[in-house]
């Protein structure tokens, strides 16, 4: 721990304090010792074994430097933050908790990988107790190649997109990701910028959440689709547990790679929220307009309560990401319509309103 209480009652920086006075833990009230080294940053470690519900030791060099960069670096901006401060309803001290237009944010600085249960669980835990929670990732922990499902459980929700926040300690500089948005079958693309102040400055709380009306429609080559479609078709013959329910599903409705709309085998921007297979969710959306009457029009209404039971029936599933709601959840949905509405499948009547097309 980087502060510690003293005989007065007042909080002091390990880095502040001396020796020759005693300290206490905020949280448990038991005694703790200044440990002040050549190699490791100067902090507080209790002097019992007894278990402390806020603490826990052995913090890594990198955590204790991280946690101070981000808290000098927001007092630095003027804003109101405090260290490890001790929150009794949960039972926990964020690394950094900073207030901003009257929000309360914990920051967390994580340095090692944790399950992805166990960072759902702390995320919940703040969010019920009103607190925003903003996960800053340490080295070990940077995106490397790919968003992976830890990645995006360690999501925050700024005004009108999800950023992903990495912070180097040695130079003090953040990585900020946003933009995530699929593109093709590669990996999922996102823009970087990299600033020498805490990612707080780079969020803008007060833009409203896009909705679902400024969605556009995308002109996607039918050259790029019958590309993927091929990429499908070698895919069936590789058994890859992951498209495995796809190709189970073609063959129960006794349907092939080629008797499907040509725009299943796109990519849309948003559906990097969904876990499920990506052919998968696409071809059940499909087959559930296809099954529907002739006068049958498709809404954002009638799309989400039908999105409600293939999630009740465990049709198809999304990544865990912190406050992700339902207006989000439907936008692959949208943007795959709108993909059909370009194809010909389907012909738009108005502002999120469709009909099949009887051409098809």
């Amino acid at each position: 721990m980087l502060i510690a209480i003293n005989e007065n009652n007042q909080s002091v920086l390990a880095v502040e304090a001396n020796k020759s006075t005693r300290y206490f833990c905020s949280a448990c009230q038991g005694n703790v010792t200044l440990k002040r080294g050549e190699i490791k940053l100067a902090h507080f470690a209790h002097l019992s074994k007894a278990t402390c519900d806020a603490f826990s030791e052995g913090e890594t060099e990198e955590h204790l430097k991280g946690k101070l960069g981000l808290y000098q670096s927001l007092e630095n901006q003027g804003m109101t933050v405090q260290m490890e401060a001790y929150l009794p309803e949960l039972k926990q001290r964020p690394d950094v908790l900073v207030t901003v237009n009257g929000m309360k944010i914990a920051i967390e600085f994580q340095c090692s990988p944790i399950p992805i249960d166990t960072i759902r669980s702390r995320t919940e835990g703040y969010l019920l107790n009103g607190y925003a929670v903003m996960w800053v990732l340490g080295k070990k922990l940077h995106v490397k190649t790919s968003l992976t499902a830890a990645h995006r459980a360690y999501l925050y929700k700024a005004g009108n997109q999800y950023v992903l926040h990495q912070y180097d300690s040695q130079n003090g500089r953040t990585h900020t990701l946003s933009g995530f948005h699929k593109k093709a079958s590669r990996n999922v693309s996102f823009k970087s910028s990299v600033s020498k102040e805490c990612p707080l400055l780079l969020c803008n709380h007060d833009v409203p959440v896009n909705d679902l009306s400024r969605i556009k429609e995308r002109s996607v080559s039918p050259k790029t689709l019958i590309k993927e479609k091929e990429k499908v078709r070698r895919l069936s013959l590789s058994r890859q547990e992951s498209s495995r329910p796809f190709f189970e599903q073609l063959y129960l409705n006794r349907e092939t790679i080629d008797s499907i709309p040509l725009p299943i085998y796109g990519h849309v921007p948003h559906e990097w929220l969904i876990q499920s297979s990506p052919y998968l969710w696409k071809y059940t959306m499909w087959k559930w307009l296809e099954e529907k009457p002739k006068m049958f029009v498709l809404t954002k209404h009638n799309l989400s309560r039908q999105l409600e039971v293939w999630l009740n029936e465990n049709r198809l599933s999304y990544y865990y990401i912190p406050t992700l709601n339902r207006e989000e959840q439907l936008r692959p949905f949208i943007e795959f319509a709108h993909d059909l509405t370009v194809g010909g499948y389907l012909y738009r009547l108005g502002e999120a309103k469709w009909k099949i097309s009887q051409s098809r």
